[in-house]
């Protein structure tokens, strides 16, 4: 698609008006005044598939997020408690769609040297991108953690205390919320992002250690 200068376009961020375009980047005012820089191959196929997404069926939307239940936040409580560490696999030829999803749950674009980022080369043998939550936790905590959480499946790694979490729609849920990756989390920023409702589960989670 083809940006102009003084039309409307929207992301998942939001509705934005185009100021200027130059080379490949646009920039964009949003509703509240702020303005960026983005990619314009990037906010194209962005702005095209909220506009396929608008005319799928309803059954299909709910296959690309995940269920926002008293169980995911009770595991971000958990989570955040942990400090757990964030991290992202990415091969070359994954690393387009990468950043698209990245945008769509950050609202900004990825830097070229984000922490917890790793890109592997056009040769690499990974099909796609592998996201990863990785923390440490005693055996009793994960036996009490599943409870609350048995469709999400917990691995341990290599070292004594330490447990995986390999799932790309949770990865990128935590990042809505204000999850770092590759860095220590900031327990509350994220809190402050919690709807009310859910105000209990996350803090159950955050004391179950």
């Amino acid at each position: 698609m083809t940006f102009e200068v003084g039309k409307q376009y929207e992301n998942r961020r939001g509705k934005y008006q185009v100021l200027a375009i130059h080379n490949s980047q646009i920039q964009v005012k949003y509703a509240n005044g702020e303005t960026f820089w983005l990619s314009t191959e990037l906010q194209s196929r962005i702005y095209e598939n909220i506009q396929r997404d608008r005319n799928s069926p309803p059954s299909l939307k709910t296959l690309t997020g995940i269920n926002k239940t008293s169980g995911f936040y009770f595991l971000m409580g958990f989570l955040v408690a942990k400090d757990a560490r964030l991290l992202a696999f990415v091969p070359q030829h994954a690393l387009e769609s990468f950043k698209e999803k990245w945008y769509d749950s950050t609202g900004y674009d990825l830097a070229d040297n984000q922490k917890g980022i790793i890109i592997h080369p056009p040769s690499t043998d990974k099909r796609w991108y592998e996201c990863r939550i990785t923390f440490t936790a005693s055996p009793q905590d994960i036996k009490k953690l599943e409870l609350y959480i048995p469709h999400i499946p917990i691995v341990k790694a290599n070292d004594t205390n330490g447990w995986n979490i390999n799932n790309n729609k949770l990865f990128l849920a935590l990042l809505e919320y204000g999850f770092q990756v590759g860095g220590s989390q900031d327990s509350r920023a994220i809190k402050e992002k919690i709807p009310a409702s859910y105000a209990n589960s996350f803090n159950s989670g955050a004391n179950l250690i």
